[in-house]
This record gives structure tokens, C-alpha cells and sequence, in this order.
């Protein structure tokens, strides 16, 4: 028999053991152009800040290693990389605080988050780590951005899969004959009106705190900067710009090619917003009816212009500087008054809906062509100028916005739209503005319509009478990629006297940044690099002669918008990428990351993957087949797990307390993967005894079953196949708390019971994606030579009761291209969902199917 004293474990020294091995080994290494069925699975890679990771970080990372080394054992190609976003504000800022170089520090940051991530047994392709600040790979982050500068988006351009609109370089942008007449210069300034890679003076968001630009996407609803929580003001920059929204509508197309959750499309699709209308110009007339000028209207619902009482223009309209010559100087004045009062504000503040509505009544009026109303014209800042035309027709009867203007300004409110229960009376309260559905009434020819129909009908009569012009509108704006800090990637741009702008030549990429003695940003908003005024001077790549390099830098977005590629090729000194390599990798199988990021980063990376598709530099158009948001770990004090809020859980002290079998296990089962979950160190202790327990069985029972030869014939095998395809079912379904839970159930069911040698390997096999370092011991302790992760996970399949886990073949024109784990009472519509997104599937049928064929619990088949 085992001595008792022999079954503790000791996990200190088991964790030690397997590091130092497996570091040697490469088992998590994943090979290029391998005849496995290939299986990319990626996470969002950390900053890698001075205090190191926190117990939020592990669970996402622990979570996804299990599902990377369970499809290692299925038979899968597997790539599951690590890197390091180190251009980040928290080792800039900490960099600062302590008066050293960021490269510096973030070295040192790298090596403390690499170490606590091996600590935890996690199975990452360290052959592939890459850092987004190191010269190499900024590189082509530089790259990228000379390229988007060299390249236009030409709308009507026809692509290869049919649809329209593609990048296509500077060089084939027709210029017109009178600009070419006005030489090398103004042809220079037609086409900077058309490149992907712009510089454009325009208000930007500033946080007075980092001391520098933002893009929209970076400044929260309550007008605070989403890194740091300062309150943002309103400055007037020259920046470089990304014209992102010439993808706007490959960008919502494509949402339905891609697996992401409905709540991840929707937060898209409105940040784009999208908005099909038309374009009505109005006269504008004085009180005498005298027509004095025109001003031009977008809305997406003509339906309503029967109702509509005011037009409103933004304080930066145009007309509003010539306002002087139709009205009094008294009114002039005013409206002068009322847009410096505006500038001063954000356009937060100017957007937020429960805000006060103000405005100045112009004296004027615009004429309703459908009613004849004059309706008096104001100038407000609720109106933006980036917005649509930057001029409103008020509908105060269905909107909200209007209706509060209306009130504001003691103006006439219409109902013109007949709501679901009939209601046709006076409108009189904000509740009862309606916007969305009803029948047309108070509307002349529309009455009686469908409020959709009557949309439609009304448009084309505008259009008809010349009124006005369909157009499609998108609320979001072109990216904003200049910042006004040192760490960052230089922007690789030069600036002479004669040629304005040129890109740096290909040969002398990277642009490295200089050290400095200081590395603050200055009062004024100045870039730190404005100081290193010998690496400033330059020649221009165009002529020669001499420049002045660009002295902002990049946004710490840049770099992490393409890192998925640079993992698959990360050596490369010739290419982004190799493009077979790209082809074999592509897209990636599965993204987990955080809700924060479905519209910052999951939008931008979708932008520049396009780009470099229509460049030929990647294949397809989409970067991820299928997207997954992870939850939040609270802290101590109910709050989300952050450094910023200084409640973290640092996983040396944790590991070192219960080990990482024990903290790998308990991150899995504290809750379903996208929930908001409290750490709780007492219930750790409890996994961490289940641990123990675990650990005691099998030491028992690898003992007996040494000791005897393993002569034992009828074990547990049976038990162990329902497990195994239980795991595989949640493991597809990323239902990771329920797998701890089937090893609990499993363990309290067959503990006492004989076990096979057979039994065990197969247990063991099963176990050490969850827990790596027992089942790496045990299995030595078995008598293997060979890892147990390198070996392959068999199921059975099984014809059981109907709440059985069973393995099904998928196949494909009757040919078995895979196999899922699926409950025989599943629905067939989740099913064939979970068979189709199977890569081998996808791949075999390239023009999709004609049929499907489902025996439930035995097979799927498509037929094409």
C-alpha cells in the first residue's frame, strides 16, 4: 500500500518540476501548413503594467488555455498565442512617475506578466510572443499607415466577389485638367481630399490629464476619458485621420458573414449608424417672403414633414456667417454670442438628450413645400455640423430631441402619426412622442398609410418635385490617430516647405523613438518629441531637400489592430505577413475578449483587415469567424477588478497559497465565462481541497494499480466516456464551470470504485486541460515516458438516454468531414449551427448547401 504522507500534495515542488520541463519542450507549438484540422484561438493580449497581472486577466487566459489544450488532445493544430500591447497609457504614465525610459520599464513589465502566466501552467505558443513596441514589429504598424496614406477608396470600384468599393492606390485617382494646370502642388492637395490616411484640422476631445487628443470612441457618456476618468474639454487640432468610413457599409455587410453574439452586432451597426433618407433643401425666406438663401435638411423620416413646425441650424453653419446680410445687427450679435458660448462645450454635452435645449431665433424662416408653413429658423447647438448637414427639421410631434426644442422655444407641436392604440389627439407630453410605428393621419396624400410605406412614398415624390435627394448617412467619423504623447509609434511622415507631407521610403522604416532626458508631455499639448529636435530634422523622402519628421505619435490602438496576423509570421523582416501562412491560419476560429471592446477595437482591427485584404496583403475580408465577450471578476470591494481602482487579486500571492491546479480550477467553475462574478478567497479553499482530495484518489489508485499489475478487468470505463463527452459537449459550448462540476460529480460517484489502468489514462488525458500539473505528475507516476499533453482524447460514440452527451459524425455529401459533442435532445437548429461553424465543414462546402439532413443523436449532413 501508498503511505498516506505519500499522497499529499506537495504542489510547489510538482509545479516546479513541469515548468522547467515543459519550458523546454514546445507542447503548446503550433505548426505552419500541418495536416490537422487547424484550431486558432485568441485572446486580447494585456498591457503589461508594473503591478502585474490580476486575478481578471488569469480567468480569461485560464479559461481559454483549457479550451486550447482540449482541442490539442482532439487532434487539432492548435494556436494559442501570447504578446504584449505595450504601447499603453499605464507604462507610459508609471514610466513618467518614476522619471525612466517606457522601454525600459515595460522589459521588466513583460518579464513579471510572462512569468506569473507560466506559474500558471498556462499552454501559450511562446515561439510567437510578440511585443507591439518593439522596432520589428512596429515596423509594419508604420507600414500599414504609408500605405493608407498612399491609397484612396474608390466607392465605385467592382471587386472580385462582386461587391463595390475598394482601396486602390493614389497614383490611379483621375485628376482633373484644371488642377492639373495648377501643377505639382495642388495636385498634391486634390489627392490628401481622397487618401485612406488624411491630416485634417477639426475639435477633438482633449484630456487635460494625458495631455492629449482622443478619438470619440475613447471618451465615455459622461464626457470622462475611458483610460484615466478626467474630465474632457474641447480643442481645435491638426491631426492625422483614418478614413474609416468609406468601409462603413462593408463593415455592417459583413456583421452577418461573422459568429458573433447579437448584442456585439447591434453595438456595431450603431456606433456605424447608419441611416437611409433624403437630402430636402429648403428657401429660406425673410418675414417678407423673400427668399434670401437655401439650406439643405437630411432626415430618415420624411414621413412626418406634414408635422414638421422649425428648421434648426448648427452654430459652425455656414449660413450663420451670412446671416449679416438678411437680419438685424441686434440678432447678428446674438447669434455671435450664443456660437462662442457653444464652442466652449463638448459635443457630448451638446448630444446629451436630457440637456436643457437652447437656441436664437434667427428671424427667418424656411418654407415647408408640402404644407406651405413657414416655419421659423433657429440656430442651436443640440445641432452638430458633423452630423448629417448639420442642419435639423424639427418634427416635435415624433422626436425627442424636437419635441424638447419646441417646449423650449414655445413652438407648435403636429401629430401627424396615429399610434398603435389608436391615440389622435393633441400631444402634449414627452411619453406620448411617438417614433417608431403607426398610421399616417394630418398628412394629406400619406393619410391612412403605414408609416414605412408613407417613408417611401414621400420620398419619391420629393424627389419627383426636386425637392430632394436620397442619401445614406453614418453617424460615426473618420478615426482620429494622432496623440500628443511620447510612447507610441512614430508617425512616419515628413514635412517640407515645398512637397507639404510624404511618407518615409519602405528602406528606412522603422522610425525608432529617440530617448530623452524628459519624458513629459508639454503644457501646451505639445508632444514630448517636439524636444528631440536633432531626430526632428530630416530630409524629405520626395525631393531631398530638408523636413521635419512628424512629431505625434500613433494611438495605442494602432498596434493592436493587426497583432492576430503578425503572430502567425512573427520573424518576417520582408512582410507583414506571409500570405500562405495567412491562408492556412485565417480567419481566426475563435476571439475571446471584453464587452469594452466590441466597438473600439473589434471595429477598428475590422477596418484595417479589410484594408489589407483589398491590398492583396490577407486573404478573406474578416479577421475573426467567431467573436465571445468574458465577464468581469469583482474585487473586494464589489467593484470591478481594475488598477486603477486598487482592488486587485495578484495571482503570485494566490498560487502560492493553494497552487495552480487549485486557482486554475476555481477560475473555471466561479461562473458561466460572461458573467459578473465576486472573487471569493473562501471559496478557493473549497476547490483547493477538492484538489487535494482529487490528488489522494488517483495517487491511491495508480498505486493499486501498480502494485498489482494492473489485473483488475472491470473498472470505471463506462463512467469515464460519459465524462469525456460530457467535457467535449461543454467544452464546445464554453460552459467551463459545468465541466468542474462534471469532475466533482464524477469524483463523488466513483472514488470507492475499482479502477483499470486504462481507466486512469483516460481520466488522466481527460483532466489535464484543467489541471495540467497533477496530470502531468500522475501520469509519470503511471509509468509513462511520453507528456500527457501529448496524447489523443478517443470518444466513443454512445445511443443512451436522452440526456446523454454524445460524439457525432458531420458530414458533408455523406463524407465524414468531423465530429461534435452534442445532448441527443438537442435542438436541431443549435446543432447545425455548432456543425457549421466546424472548419472542415466550412472549407468543404464553399458555396454553401442545398439541404440538411439531421438523425438526431446519430449524424448531420449537408448536402451541397
Amino acid at each position: 500500500m501508498v503511505m498516506q504522507s505519500q499522497n499529499e500534495y506537495d504542489f510547489k515542488s510538482v509545479q516546479e518540476k513541469w515548468n522547467s520541463k515543459w519550458d523546454s519542450m514546445g507542447l503548446a507549438k503550433a505548426v505552419d501548413f500541418s495536416k490537422k484540422p487547424k484550431k486558432y484561438a485568441l485572446v486580447e493580449l494585456p498591457y503589461p503594467s508594473g503591478e502585474g497581472l490580476h486575478m481578471g486577466h488569469c480567468w480569461n487566459y485560464t479559461l481559454f488555455d483549457a479550451y486550447s489544450r482540449f482541442y490539442r488532445l482532439r487532434g487539432y493544430n492548435v494556436l494559442y498565442p501570447m504578446g504584449w500591447d505595450t504601447f499603453g497609457l499605464p507604462t507610459y504614465n508609471h514610466a513618467v512617475k518614476v522619471g525612466r525610459a517606457p522601454q525600459d520599464v515595460s522589459v521588466e513589465n513583460i518579464a513579471t506578466f510572462k512569468r506569473q502566466l507560466k506559474e500558471l501552467g498556462m499552454g501559450f505558443d511562446w515561439n510567437r510572443e510578440i511585443d507591439s513596441a518593439s522596432p520589428e514589429y512596429y515596423k509594419w504598424t508604420q507600414w500599414i499607415f504609408v500605405q493608407m496614406y498612399e491609397h484612396w477608396y474608390d466607392e465605385n470600384f467592382v471587386r472580385k466577389d462582386g461587391g463595390k468599393g475598394q482601396a486602390r492606390p493614389i497614383s490611379d485617382l483621375l485628376i482633373p485638367s484644371e488642377i492639373k494646370k495648377k501643377g505639382i502642388k495642388a495636385i498634391k492637395e486634390y489627392q490628401d481630399n481622397y487618401r485612406i490616411a488624411y491630416k485634417a484640422k477639426m475639435p477633438v476631445a482633449w484630456c487635460p490629464k494625458c495631455k492629449t487628443g482622443l478619438a470619440n470612441e475613447e471618451v465615455l457618456g459622461d464626457n470622462t476619458h475611458e483610460r484615466c476618468g478626467t474630465l474632457v474639454e474641447e480643442r481645435e487640432l491638426e491631426q492625422w485621420m483614418l478614413r474609416i468610413t468609406a468601409y462603413a457599409e462593408r463593415l455592417i455587410v459583413d456583421l452577418d458573414t461573422v459568429d458573433f453574439p447579437n448584442g456585439v452586432k447591434a453595438a456595431q451597426k450603431n456606433w456605424i449608424g447608419k441611416k437611409v433618407g433624403i437630402n430636402v433643401t429648403y428657401a429660406v425666406v425673410d418675414s417678407e417672403g423673400k427668399e434670401v438663401d437655401k439650406v439643405t435638411c437630411f432626415t430618415s423620416r420624411p414621413d412626418t414633414n406634414f408635422g414638421a413646425t422649425f428648421v434648426a441650424l448648427a452654430p459652425e453653419h455656414p449660413i450663420t456667417k451670412r446671416l449679416s446680410k438678411y437680419v438685424d445687427e441686434k440678432v447678428v450679435k446674438e447669434i455671435e454670442k450664443y456660437a462662442n458660448t457653444s464652442a466652449a462645450k463638448t459635443v457630448i454635452e451638446r448630444e446629451s438628450e436630457g440637456r436643457k435645449k437652447t437656441g436664437v431665433n434667427t428671424t427667418l424662416f424656411c418654407v415647408n413645400q408640402l404644407t406651405g408653413r413657414k416655419m421659423p429658423l433657429y440656430v442651436s447647438d443640440f445641432v452638430l455640423m458633423k452630423f448629417g448637414t448639420g442642419a435639423v427639421v424639427g418634427v416635435p410631434g415624433h422626436d425627442v430631441r424636437d419635441f424638447q426644442f419646441a417646449k423650449a422655444m414655445g413652438l407648435e407641436v403636429i401629430r401627424v402619426v396615429k399610434n398603435v392604440d389608436g391615440e389622435e389627439g393633441p400631444i402634449t407630453e414627452l411619453s406620448q412622442v411617438q417614433e417608431a410605428q403607426g398610421i399616417m393621419i394630418n398628412s394629406g396624400f400619406l393619410n391612412g398609410k403605414d408609416i414605412h410605406a408613407a417613408t417611401q412614398e414621400i420620398m419619391n415624390h420629393m424627389i419627383e418635385k426636386g425637392w430632394g435627394k436620397r442619401v445614406v448617412m453614418y453617424k460615426f467619423h473618420d478615426w482620429i490617430f494622432s496623440r500628443q504623447h511620447y510612447w507610441g509609434e512614430p508617425t512616419p511622415m515628413v514635412y517640407c516647405e515645398d512637397c507639404g507631407w510624404s511618407p518615409v521610403l519602405m528602406k528606412d522604416l522603422p522610425i525608432t523613438l529617440p530617448k530623452l532626458e524628459d519624458y513629459r508631455m508639454g503644457e501646451d499639448g505639445s508632444s514630448p518629441l517636439a524636444k528631440a529636435t536633432e531626430w526632428i530634422k530630416t530630409t524629405c523622402p520626395s525631393c531631398g531637400k530638408s523636413g521635419r519628421r512628424e512629431t505625434d505619435v500613433m494611438p495605442n490602438w494602432a498596434g493592436s489592430n493587426w497583432y492576430f496576423l503578425r503572430y502567425l509570421d512573427p520573424h518576417n523582416t520582408e512582410k507583414l505577413v506571409n500570405y500562405s501562412i495567412a491562408s492556412y491560419w485565417m480567419p481566426v476560429d475563435l476571439y475571446y475578449g471584453g464587452q469594452e471592446h466590441v466597438t473600439l477595437h473589434l471595429l477598428y482591427s475590422r477596418f484595417v483587415y479589410k484594408f489589407l485584404s483589398d491590398l492583396g496583403a490577407v486573404p478573406g475580408v474578416e479577421p475573426y469567424k467567431s467573436r465571445r465577450n468574458h465577464g468581469i471578476i469583482l474585487g473586494p470591494d464589489g467593484r470591478k477588478m481594475s488598477k486603477s481602482w486598487g482592488n486587485v487579486v495578484n495571482p503570485d500571492q494566490v498560487v502560492k497559497k493553494f497552487g495552480a491546479d487549485a486557482v486554475r480550477l476555481y477560475l473555471m467553475f466561479i461562473g458561466p465565462y460572461d458573467s459578473v462574478t465576486p472573487w471569493s478567497d473562501k471559496s478557493i479553499g473549497g476547490v483547493a481541497r477538492f484538489v487535494n482530495k482529487l490528488y489522494r484518489m488517483l495517487a491511491g489508485k495508480i498505486g493499486m494499480v501498480n502494485a498489482v499489475q494492473d489485473k483488475w478487468q472491470n473498472g470505471v470505463s463506462k463512467n469515464i466516456e460519459k465524462l469525456k463527452r460530457r467535457v467535449a459537449y461543454d467544452i464546445e459550448n464554453l460552459k467551463f464551470n459545468t465541466i468542474v462540476s462534471s469532475f466533482m460529480e464524477f469524483y463523488n460517484n466513483n472514488e470507492k470504485d475499482i479502477w483499470t489502468k486504462e481507466d486512469i489514462t483516460q481520466f488522466l488525458i481527460t483532466l489535464s486541460p484543467f489541471t495540467p500539473y497533477i496530470a502531468e505528475e500522475m501520469w509519470k507516476k503511471l509509468g509513462n515516458e511520453s507528456r500527457v499533453h501529448e496524447q489523443v482524447l478517443e470518444i466513443t460514440e454512445s445511443t443512451a438516454d436522452s440526456q446523454e452527451i454524445v460524439q457525432i459524425p458531420v458530414m458533408v455529401n455523406g463524407k465524414v468531414r468531423a465530429r461534435i459533442s452534442v445532448s441527443i435532445s438537442e435542438a436541431e437548429e443549435k446543432v447545425v449551427s455548432v456543425a457549421m461553424n466546424v472548419a472542415e465543414v466550412q472549407k468543404s462546402l464553399p458555396s454553401g448547401y442545398k439541404k440538411i439532413v439531421y438523425v438526431p443523436g446519430r449524424a448531420v449532413n449537408f448536402v451541397s
